[in-house]
């Protein structure tokens, strides 16, 4: 119809499944390495986006979309700004008025309100999905006050509480990324969202060389081997408290060597007598 009619039309992708806010609510803190991979994921898609021109200003669960399959789409482009006129234009609306949610603001978005020269980039994504990694493995968002002028402050000016306090099973190194992503200055966080995905994938890629270290293995006692060795290569059969390999081997090697010689002396008897009878034969 909309062919028909010549009219401009959006064509997008039917998903099935929920959104992360959804998600959240049924399950307010997930597993760490599912966590890092879903961000992980979050943070490759953002820096292409971010390399085609586009910041997305408004990164939060709500807007992560989980298909039935587990794979994480970015929705709601609504705010969204080209990089070049986001720079020096956060807020196309009024002072007074947020763009955005604000518990996933950055500190410089927050500024913005009031101030329309504030710079704002692509770090501000890489904020927002700092707070979304935050409240996935701690179950709480960094920063919640009861008037938005309080939240205002929080995110601009107090230091989130580090991850690793807020939750004892969270790994340094995790919370360290975590709390650089978060950070109040944009110069202090990653540089790119590709960056903080590299950073979660080598995270992700240690913990699972560290979990397959950690898992039990068959040990060998100190001296089996060489044991075992001296065993294989000695000519007596061992002793009756083995129970090792070797134990019936050398049983069946040492008969064989009685039975072998045995026969060989049967043989040799057998042939004296038979020449001496024929010799006394012969001379009669």
């Amino acid at each position: 119809t909309m062919l028909q009619r010549e009219l401009p039309y959006v064509a997008m992708e039917l998903l099935h499944g929920i959104d992360l806010r959804q998600r959240i609510a049924q399950r307010p803190s997930l597993g760490q390495r599912e966590a890092v991979a879903l961000v992980g994921k979050l943070a490759l898609a953002l820096d292409h986006a971010h390399k085609g021109g586009v910041l997305h200003r408004d990164i939060k669960p709500a807007n992560v979309f989980i298909t039935k399959n587990g794979s994480p789409k970015i929705l709601d482009f609504g705010l969204a700004k080209f990089t070049s006129r986001a720079a020096h234009s956060a807020n196309a609306a009024s002072s007074d008025v947020i763009a955005g949610s604000p518990q996933y603001m950055s500190p410089e978005m927050m500024l913005s309100i009031k101030d329309a020269k504030q710079a704002v980039d692509v770090r501000s994504d890489v904020y927002s999905l700092g707070v979304i990694l935050y409240e996935l493995l701690c179950g709480k968002q960094p920063f919640t006050a009861p008037t938005l002028e309080l939240l205002q402050q929080c995110i601009t000016h107090t230091p989130a509480e580090a991850p690793h306090l807020v939750n004892p099973t969270i790994p340094h190194d995790l919370s360290r990324i975590m709390l650089q992503a978060l950070a109040k200055k944009p110069a202090d966080r990653y540089r790119s969202a590709g960056q903080l995905a590299r950073e979660l994938r080598r995270w992700g890629a240690g913990a699972n060389e560290a979990e397959a270290s950690a898992e039990p293995h068959h040990s060998v006692p100190a001296g089996a081997l060489e044991r075992s060795s001296l065993r294989s290569h000695s000519t007596e059969p061992p002793s009756s408290g083995w129970s090792g390999p070797y134990s019936i081997p050398f049983a069946r090697t040492a008969s064989a060597s009685k039975s072998t010689i045995w026969l060989a002396a049967t043989v040799t008897g057998v042939a004296v007598v038979a020449l001496s009878w024929w010799l006394w034969l012969n001379s009669t």
